[in-house]
């Protein structure tokens, strides 16, 4: 993963006023430890969601089932060309798609205007 790719992560969330953990490793009830690029961890399951860099050997398949065996926490990669960075907008859209796993009175105003605007758009 080109760290460019990944500091343009942390300015996005650092300008969106989130956290943003990384590198993360963790051990998967097999003993294998696997290691995720980032960590958000007020977004997705109760433990947040984990990133990882998808390994071009590997197979969508298999990194499924890895990821199946990461328990508590949501999971994702990176599907990005060389080169591509991350904006602060689409970081907020993508972390509304994951949904907001933190305290109520924590809750960023941004997250909420994303999921007003959206409901805004599905109704009649």
């Amino acid at each position: 993963m080109a760290w460019q790719y990944i500091d343009s992560y942390r300015a996005a969330a650092k300008a969106l006023g989130i956290i943003i953990e990384g590198p993360v490793s963790i051990t998967l009830p097999t003993g294998q430890t696997v290691t995720a690029e980032l960590h958000f961890p007020q977004f997705g399951f109760a433990k947040g969601t984990l990133v990882f860099d998808f390994p071009a050997s590997q197979s969508h398949a298999s990194f499924r089932d890895a990821m199946r065996q990461v328990d508590g926490y949501s999971a994702s990669y990176f599907g990005l060309d060389e080169g591509d960075i991350c904006q602060p907008s689409d970081l907020a859209e993508m972390l509304s798609d994951w949904q907001w796993n933190g305290p109520e009175d924590s809750k960023p105003l941004w997250l909420v205007d994303v999921v007003r605007s959206t409901n805004l758009e599905d109704e009649p």
